[in-house]
């Protein structure tokens, strides 16, 4: 009974058998070591994961942090940017105000100067004088807004497709806003102004406009649409033309009839061949500028937004002056574009890139070229687009029609 007693356990026995008796007992100690050595990594597993854990949050608190900062940069840079402006802005007053006082200063020098007798004469010449001036200048920004909103209804429509606006850095946007501006400023000075018809425009971009330019809503001539081009004018595809630098089919002569398309956005490398897609993707007839005809290029195509409308609205003046179509684009595409994008143009050599596009001395020097090709003749702003019952109507000879007392608000549908 006590050799019974003595002997192991019948698991132990059995798992052991033909073994001594130690063994047993060191197998059995080793397995009941595993356990705690199981615990004891998968604490070191847990603490690693919590270290990695900690090491990520805090990756991301220093990403955070970077962004911040990165933000707060910006936002001092815009500061510094609004800043600088303000002051250019008080210091050409400032300028303007001394040039004034310098002309009065020059004008009452010369007054005194005169005999007693012809003083009080001048001074009255003089100031008939400055109120024809204003007359004359105030009948000019008259006639300028009657022949823009006249434009609206009787113009080439220069649609600007907005889509890709929303999708833009807050860089981006404030460049492309930028050039609308410029786009408008163009048109206002043209003899034969189009409609700007901004399609797509959302409340985001169009409250990004009125921070970058002021008085946007008061652009005469321009029509700010919410709705996509596709919905505004899907029912009239045969009359869209959807400019891309990618088109196959070359632009020959513009029609008052027809709605050119330029795509709204910073064709940077990500985006490249965008606008191409979307006209195949929507049905548009698309075709590219005759670039090729009259410059070489250093490198890419690709033209900002308004170096595009300058280029089309420069082509339209010289039709508007009676010139041939391939003058037109000849003179359209020296006057806009940059002298930096030509081939052999070596930066501080040479004639300095250029700057104007279509501003008053290239809408001049369209008309010259006119003058000089037609004997003559084609200055008087009566030609316009033609067709076979003879001149279209133009914004110019419709001002008559225009609603000149109009408040000056662009459109929005």
């Amino acid at each position: 009974m006590a050799d019974a007693a003595d002997a192991p356990p019948p698991a132990v026995a059995t798992a052991s058998a033909g073994a001594p008796e130690e063994q047993p007992s060191a197998a059995a100690g080793e397995q009941q070591g595993a356990a705690p050595a199981c615990r004891v990594a998968g604490t070191a597993g847990a603490a690693a994961g919590h270290e990695r854990q900690g090491a990520a949050e805090e990756g991301g608190e220093g990403l955070s942090r970077t962004a911040s900062k990165r933000q707060k940069r910006r936002l001092e840079a815009a500061e510094r940017r609004k800043e600088a402006k303000k002051a250019r802005r008080a210091a050409d007053k400032e300028a303007q105000r001394a040039k004034v006082a310098a002309r009065r200063a020059e004008r009452q020098a010369a007054l005194e100067a005169l005999p007693e007798a012809e003083r009080a004469e001048a001074a009255a010449a003089g100031r008939a004088r400055a109120k024809e001036e204003r007359r004359r200048a105030s009948e000019a920004k008259n006639a300028t807004a009657a022949r823009l909103e006249a434009a609206k209804e009787v113009g080439v429509k220069l649609a600007i497709d907005m889509r890709w606006a929303d999708d833009q850095t807050e860089r981006e946007m404030r460049s492309l806003c930028f050039q609308l501006g410029q786009c408008y400023a163009s048109n206002r000075t043209c003899p034969d102004p189009c409609c700007l018809y901004l399609a797509g425009l959302s409340e985001e971009s169009h409250s990004a406009m009125r921070r970058v330019t002021s008085g946007v809503d008061g652009w005469r001539g321009a029509v700010f649409d919410r709705r996509p081009l596709l919905e505004a004018f899907g029912d009239e595809k045969e009359r869209v033309v959807y400019l891309s630098a990618d088109a196959e089919e070359e632009l020959g002569e513009m029609d008052r009839d027809t709605v050119y398309v330029v795509g709204g956005m910073l064709d940077h490398n990500s985006k490249k061949g965008s606008t191409q897609r979307a006209a195949q993707d929507e049905g548009w007839r698309s075709a590219r500028l005759p670039l090729d005809k009259y410059v070489q290029l250093a490198g890419s195509k690709v033209l900002t937004v308004n170096q595009v409308v300058d280029m089309l609205l420069l082509a339209w003046a010289g039709n508007h002056h009676g010139l041939g179509w391939d003058d037109c684009w000849r003179h359209a595409v020296e006057l806009a574009v940059p002298q930096r994008k030509r081939k052999g143009y070596v930066k501080g050599e040479g004639k300095a890139p250029g700057e104007g596009g279509a501003c008053q001395a290239a809408y001049a020097t369209i008309e010259r070229a006119a003058k000089e090709k037609l004997g003559g003749g084609g200055g008087d702003g009566e030609t316009g687009s033609r067709d076979d019952e003879g001149a279209a109507p133009t914004a110019g000879n419709a001002v008559d029609a225009a609603d000149a007392a109009g408040d000056g608000e662009a459109d929005v549908a």
